[in-house]
């Protein structure tokens, strides 16, 4: 329960506050951008409460403890995947600029992210990435749409 009450606070701050960002950097519709007089982002809110609604009902058959571990996984894998991507872009300026003083410490913590990050991701589990792929696959075309303007 503790578990649950935790998460649920991380997720309606992140369900609002992340697309209501990606929509004011223009990489996501403008229907993010609303907000109530009180400076929500109320349609994030609704559209991510929907869609939370419509991956709980399609999960129904796991069971409460089930849904909860597949949605702390899946939400683990959307945090990781954006934390491996900026891993390789240190890695890649590490590897341009090797004679920039403490290069070498650099590299070495970013290896062991780098480590780290794929042994969670691993961890994670098949069905957990697999869904994660899926739904990041599903928002390449929103992307492209939006950057395409």
């Amino acid at each position: 329960v503790i578990s649950c009450l935790g998460a649920l606070n991380g997720w309606i701050l992140c369900q609002g506050q992340i697309p209501l960002a990606a929509a004011k950097d223009g990489v996501f519709p403008k229907i993010f951008k609303l907000e109530s007089k009180n400076n929500t982002p109320y349609m994030g809110l609704i559209i991510s409460s929907v869609l939370v609604s419509v991956l709980t009902l399609a999960n129904y058959s796991k069971g409460l403890v089930g849904f909860f571990t597949f949605a702390i996984l899946l939400s683990t894998l959307t945090v990781l995947l954006p934390y491996l991507l900026s891993i390789l872009k240190e890695l890649k300026d590490v590897k341009n600029n090797w004679f920039v003083e403490k290069a070498w410490r650099r590299l070495l913590i970013a290896s062991f992210a780098l480590l780290y990050s794929l042994w969670a991701i691993w961890g994670i589990g098949f069905e957990a990435v697999f869904w994660g792929v899926v739904l990041l696959i599903s928002g390449v075309p929103v992307y492209l749409h939006m950057t395409k303007k």
